[in-house]
């Protein structure tokens, strides 16, 4: 199941195990979470058994174990959960980067910077190394006819008119090996 692949995932980030083994969650919903997904990670480290369950940790968040999840809505509950509760964890599960739009009559350019927990790849062709797929999330993407974006031009040239957006990955996530 996919949940068990985010948690084999944060498992093998060692930052993030030691963080959430150095943390004493409080009684509460969190903090019931938190003390599931700790000992699921704790299985993995040190149990013989070749298969851990995770039911636990879904039953935890108050949804459904005999449901497929799917991993981007289980990762963002997980995360948002984490982040709120453990401070020393933004780093490792939050990033930041900016979206940049480029009038194209007038090239005012606007920036809107934010948190991201997720990236959106491109998964063709399917020859590229992951940091390539990071890379061309920055190329300059054009947008005419149907997608004119009006609100970068409404302060410059107050047209409606194409434009372009880029992707810019700041501060990636902290997900090292």
């Amino acid at each position: 199941m996919l949940r068990n692949s985010l948690t084999q995932i944060l498992f093998h980030n060692q930052r993030f195990r030691n963080a959430l083994y150095g943390y004493s969650p409080p009684d509460d919903e969190a903090g019931t979470v938190i003390r599931t997904l700790q000992k699921v990670l704790v299985d993995l480290e040190y149990s013989s058994h070749g298969v851990i369950d995770t039911t636990g940790l879904v039953s935890s968040l108050q949804l459904p174990t005999t449901e497929q999840q799917d991993v981007v809505e289980f990762g963002e509950l997980l995360f948002g959960l984490l982040n709120n509760s453990i401070p020393s964890l933004q780093d490792n599960c939050k990033g930041k980067g900016s979206y940049i739009t480029r009038c194209l009559a007038c090239g005012n350019v606007t920036t809107r910077t934010s948190d991201f927990t997720d990236l959106k790849l491109q998964v063709q062709p399917k020859n590229r190394t992951l940091a390539e797929r990071i890379q061309q999330l920055s190329l300059w993407k054009f947008w005419k006819g149907r997608t004119v974006i009006i609100a970068v031009s409404a302060t410059r040239c107050a047209a409606s008119s194409a434009a372009s957006s880029s992707t810019n990955s700041q501060k990636p996530c902290n997900f090292s090996y």
